[in-house]
């Protein structure tokens, strides 16, 4: 091959290099999605959602599309947003995902819980519950990156003498936060095409110079 193909090809692995790099790195951003409950405490007591100990959610959630930052403004009104059950028993480990569009978050610690006391006035009761996570988000093209957010949910009833009577419901939201993007980081594919590109130019360098 002479010199100024060999040049040409290596110049044309470089540029498939520099797309990869591009988009590599971590994931930074922020997301609010917005759920419901698929199951509440029966009628007969105040408590709705505070005392939970096991959180059961309807798995599709809706992503508020008018707070979502970063990488998180590509996502449209076509994409889909999915939320796990939630065990927060204390001897069991944490571990509940959220899928939105290609990212999926991974909650592995809840901490600063707080339920608060069932407030009731009339002929209605309202409680909430909320606490922070933390854990992992990954997505296609990007490296794994630590996050940390807070969920929050509000039940509410019908009650009589200050107990639920009928008309229990709740929702839920959850805000979802990476850190500020960090430095790319290419993919080991985007480095051993990389290195190739500059060994191939040394190649081409030394053979100009004999």
């Amino acid at each position: 091959m002479r010199p100024k193909s060999i040049l040409a090809a290596a110049t044309a692995i470089f540029a498939l290099t520099l797309a990869p790099l591009s988009h590599a790195g971590f994931i930074s951003g922020d997301v609010t999605l917005n759920g419901t409950f698929s199951k509440l405490p029966d009628v007969g007591s105040s408590s709705i959602v505070s005392n939970l100990g096991y959180i059961n959610v309807a798995h599709s959630a809706t992503i508020d599309l008018s707070t979502v930052t970063g990488w998180f403004a590509l996502l449209g009104p076509d994409d889909v947003a999915l939320a796990n059950n939630i065990n927060l028993d204390p001897l069991q480990p944490i571990h509940f995902t959220y899928s939105v569009g290609n990212f999926t978050f991974l909650a592995t610690g809840v901490s600063n819980m707080v339920g608060s006391t069932p407030s009731c006035t009339g002929n209605a009761c309202t409680d909430a519950l909320r606490f922070d996570i933390s854990g992992v988000v990954s997505g296609p093209g990007f490296s794994t990156t630590a996050f940390t957010g807070t969920w929050s949910g509000v039940g509410s009833c019908t009650a009589h003498d200050n107990r639920c009577i009928s008309n229990v419901t709740g929702n839920w939201s959850v805000y979802l936060d990476p850190p500020v993007a960090a430095a790319t980081v290419p993919e080991p594919g985007s480095v051993a095409l990389l290195g190739l590109a500059l060994g191939v130019l040394g190649f081409v360098l030394r053979r100009r110079k004999d």
